[in-house]
């Protein structure tokens, strides 16, 4: 009730779901398959010149994200979009290419970006964490948040994860693994945030904020604690067992 949906809803279906995803996915295929391209060739034409990655990349999430909202499109899902032709382009033209096996293969923008990236996400994970801190109340811990939680770790994302990996192949202990972790961070505050932009009254955002922020504190509590023992004993169940020496 916050905007028109259209006549029988039709607006929301053809715009906001349909045009947002595939122009989201097209915008997102084109730019990181448009950098890869130009980065391999730059780096090797006759003067072999040296590219920032670390700039690159961010220059590649600012200008496709600000170009799904100049027209609407979902600008989360067209930086992810990015991220995977860039790193597919990349490594399709590193195979098309055949160098020797003995030559050291040239740098990309996905390999020199990365660490760099890393280093952001860590820095900005603990800022974000602390301000989510700072944010929470005695009164925010309400059952119906704990329990919006619990649901959202036991059942909706082991019940998603099950589904989309149906059919896959995927072995069960990856799947668990899968269906367990998934900490809710960054996009469940986009998400939230673009909710109230639209326009919430201010009883239900500040509701929706206080679920959201209980929700990342129980998955950073949760999903945290456990993903070292989990992964851990992963490992070593997937580590094949050393053969005894005497065996023939």
């Amino acid at each position: 009730g916050l905007h028109g949906l259209g006549e029988n809803g039709m607006r929301w279906v053809l715009v906001e779901v349909l045009w947002a995803t595939a122009g989201a996915v097209a915008i997102g295929v084109l730019g990181g398959t448009a950098l890869a391209r130009l980065g391999w060739k730059l780096r090797r034409s006759a003067h072999k010149h040296a590219l920032m990655d670390d700039f690159l990349g961010l220059g590649l999430i600012g200008v496709v994200y600000g170009l799904c909202v100049l027209v609407d499109a979902w600008g989360f899902l067209a930086v992810f979009f990015a991220a995977v032709a860039l790193r597919q382009t990349e490594q399709r033209l590193a195979k098309a290419e055949q160098l020797p096996s003995e030559s050291e293969p040239l740098p990309t923008v996905s390999e020199g970006s990365l660490v760099f990236k890393e280093h952001l996400e860590r820095l900005s994970e603990m800022l974000l964490v602390i301000l989510i801190g700072g944010t929470l109340f005695t009164n925010s811990w309400t059952w119906a948040a704990v329990a919006l939680s619990l649901f959202l770790f036991v059942v909706a994302r082991p019940v998603s994860v099950l589904i989309g990996l149906a059919g896959t192949g995927t072995a069960w202990k990856i799947r668990g693994l899968s269906a367990w972790f998934g900490v809710r961070g960054v996009g469940s505050l986009y998400y939230l945030m673009f909710a109230i932009q639209h326009g919430l009254p201010e009883a239900i955002a500040l509701q929706l904020i206080q679920f959201t922020l209980i929700v990342v504190t129980l998955s950073i509590l949760l999903h945290g604690t456990s993903v070292k023992p989990l992964l851990g004993l992963f490992w070593k169940r997937a580590r094949p067992e050393p053969q005894d020496a005497r065996t023939p």
